[in-house]
């Protein structure tokens, strides 16, 4: 069932049998459903209150954000199915900034008491289920987890998150193979968990690093885990690459380097378009960390190994890698250890065009002979490099033999 059909069958009921259904059964994360019921909402209340001091001692910020309208003497007397439509938005925006905040601390005591307050309350776990969840996912191998989805209706058929329902039913935790297996069932929970990136950053912006560090682990290992799929679908393609696109161009490098361990597996799996392959590359070059500069370089000759239409990117891109001395040097350090011929030849054809042009600025004119003349002195070229230099000097010589440049590239032969 859609969110939206989900809120539509609850507002079927009339506001107070809805508030008499939450009175019958008294939901609860760290009790057991007999003794929860003996505890007024003055003890709930109370673990709350005392849950969000032990938080702010981990993290200030969270008294300042939540006290008042999640925590507060005036929040203990709310109650939600009787307020309007604009309380119950701002009150759901703060619930989902809190569960966001708090999920890095979701398996310490203080977390767990806050979101006991908040079940007791505000029933997140029935008008706030996505964000719930969204808090205790990375968690999925834990019996917190599984009390957590067992507080959840998730018996109808259409509800989105049905699939829970052997986690409910017989207690049992999730491993990852089991997360990224529904992934490729059901794109939704693939975009879900995209998503949550998204709705973090937006949550953290002042601290993104420690904050995110939870949710981005559950989110690379799933992807990592979907990528082992036999077949990747354009359908699927479309879900997971915004996401690892904008990971290359992230203030976190835990993040960037998130994206590029999965563009690199992605490669040995599917086949770039030249646009998209083009962008990857200039994207990483212009954003990528200088500690994983390295790594990025490395997916580069990944890249120019295992795409077809890599041989096919702009002449501007190419000589922008060809620039880079990093670059160079991982080719003529991987050249000698294993044979990357590939992407030597693509070098060798632009540098040699680039030289023999006489639209070609002085400085990149000798940057290029630079790289031309390292690859001729520090990389044993095999047999077919030899004689594809040989064939493009002669070539671009005799085309252009009377431009003042290609005197000098003469005297550089």
């Amino acid at each position: 069932m859609t969110s939206l059909s989900e809120q539509l069958r609850r507002l079927a009921l009339p506001e107070s049998q809805v508030a008499d259904t939450f009175d019958k059964r008294i939901p609860s994360l760290l009790f057991e459903p007999g003794v929860a019921a003996t505890l007024d909402r003055d003890t709930f209340f109370g673990l709350g209150v005392n849950g969000l001091e032990e938080l702010c001692l981990l993290d200030p910020k969270f008294r300042d954000l939540f006290q008042q309208d999640l925590f507060s003497a005036q929040a203990k007397d709310t109650e939600r199915t009787t307020q309007t439509k604009q309380f119950n938005k701002h009150l759901n925006e703060k619930i989902q900034s809190f569960l966001i905040r708090v999920c890095p601390y979701f398996l310490l005591k203080p977390a767990t008491k806050c979101i006991e307050w908040l079940i007791y309350r505000f029933h997140i776990h029935t008008f706030n289920t996505d964000d719930l969840l969204m808090c205790a996912l990375p968690y999925h191998g834990t019996n917190l987890f599984v009390r957590t989805v067992q507080l959840l209706d998730v018996s109808h058929p259409t509800n989105k998150w049905c699939w829970l329902s052997q986690v409910k039913n017989e207690g049992v935790s999730l491993s990852n193979k089991n997360i990224a297996t529904h992934c490729t069932r059901d794109l939704a929970f693939l975009q879900f968990i995209c998503n949550m990136l998204t709705n973090a950053y937006k949550v953290v912006q002042e601290n993104p690093d420690w904050s995110m560090v939870v949710v981005l682990n559950f989110y690379t290992t799933t992807v990592m885990g979907v990528l082992q799929s036999p077949k990747i679908s354009e359908t699927l393609l479309s879900k997971l690459m915004p996401s690892v696109l904008e990971g290359l161009k992230s203030s976190v490098m835990e993040h960037q380097a998130s994206s590029v361990m999965i563009l690199s597996q992605l490669s040995v799996k599917i086949t770039f378009e030249r646009k998209v392959l083009s962008n990857i590359i200039k994207s990483g070059l212009k954003n990528v960390s200088t500690k994983l500069e390295k790594v990025f370089l490395r997916a580069i000759l990944l890249f120019s190994q295992n795409q077809e239409q890599f041989q096919n990117l702009p002449k501007k891109v190419i000589l922008q890698l060809s620039s880079h001395g990093g670059f160079i040097q991982e080719i003529v350090e991987i050249y000698r250890s294993g044979r990357i011929e590939k992407i030597v030849q693509i070098l060798v054809e632009v540098l040699v065009s680039n030289i023999t042009d006489s639209d070609t600025e002085e400085k990149i004119w000798k940057t290029n002979i630079e790289v031309l003349t390292r690859f001729v002195q520090d990389l044993d070229l095999t047999v077919n490099l030899q004689l594809l230099l040989m064939r493009l000097l002669v070539e671009n010589f005799t085309s252009t033999q009377s431009d003042k440049k290609s005197q000098k590239f003469l005297l550089f032969g």
